[in-house]
């Protein structure tokens, strides 16, 4: 590793105050940054189309074997490989246990214009879901499940947010994820064939007795609130998942692939 010249030892180096403030995305001009940690969420991140900028690596790190080969991955695609102390490790990670590897990537960001669904599309919409551990689930559930696209509106946590990407096991780079307002994704949707459903936590068509086929968008509302009315009143059907003990909901994440398996586990119109 013939770039890793010297080891980052102070957390004033400029280098690493730009990446924690990157890491952050509080300014709008970092919004195509993303930070992701961890080797096998940047091993996934590696194979997407989002460019490669800049790797904190531990010495620790540098030294297990078993890390040979995405070193020289990340050598090839990257010059700026910075070998960095324990110390400073701990101020870029935002994991209590550092895995003594950090990246910068940069994205592009997706218009909700620029999607084109067909007969085939299936669309998640997430409406105010605040917790970006249950964002990025939800997003790697989507993947798993060959979903079109991922929409996030107002009050969504960040999909692109450090802990949201890490829970995404690195799927937010492989999957359309586009933030949108309510009223941007209204007018959006009323010009594409798809049908609107929203779940409901009562009062809703059952899940397993609802007819959800291609292409349709499901909108996911926070635990505590729901889906807004707005969204609901626009939806051609409320669905809900019928719980036989005393919980009052299911967390979001859950509901949304006990949603996807069902709607896919459905015989398919001939």
């Amino acid at each position: 590793m013939e770039r890793l010249k010297y080891i980052i030892t102070s957390v004033q180096n400029e280098k690493v105050k730009d990446a924690v403030v990157k890491r952050q995305r509080k300014a709008p001009e970092y919004k195509n940054s993303v930070f992701v940690e961890g080797k096998r969420v940047i091993e996934t991140a590696l194979i997407s189309n989002a460019v490669l900028q800049r790797v904190f690596i531990t010495s620790e790190f540098l030294r297990n074997t078993a890390n040979r080969q995405i070193i020289e991955n990340l050598s090839q695609k990257c010059t700026e490989l910075y070998e960095v102390s324990a110390h400073v490790m701990d101020k870029l990670s935002d994991t209590e246990s550092p895995q003594g590897i950090v990246a910068l990537f940069k994205i592009s960001e997706s218009c909700l214009l620029n999607l084109k669904p067909d007969t085939k599309s299936v669309y998640l919409v997430l409406d105010g879901i605040s917790e970006p551990g249950n964002v990025g689930t939800i997003v790697r559930t989507a993947e798993a499940f060959g979903v079109s696209g991922v929409i996030t509106l107002p009050g969504t946590a960040d999909p692109f947010s450090a802990k949201a990407v890490r829970a995404s096991a690195g799927c937010v780079f492989n999957i359309a994820v586009i933030k949108a307002t309510v009223d941007e994704f209204l007018k959006w949707i009323n010009h594409t064939k798809l049908k609107l459903i929203s779940t409901v936590v009562s009062g809703g068509v059952p899940l397993y007795e609802a007819t959800v086929r291609p292409p349709f968008a499901l909108v996911l509302g926070q635990e505590s609130e729901g889906v807004s009315r707005v969204l609901v009143n626009e939806s051609s059907v409320q669905v809900m998942i019928p719980m036989r003990g005393k919980a009052e909901s299911l967390n979001v994440s859950v509901s949304a692939a006990i949603c996807l398996y069902e709607m896919f586990r459905q015989p398919k119109a001939n």
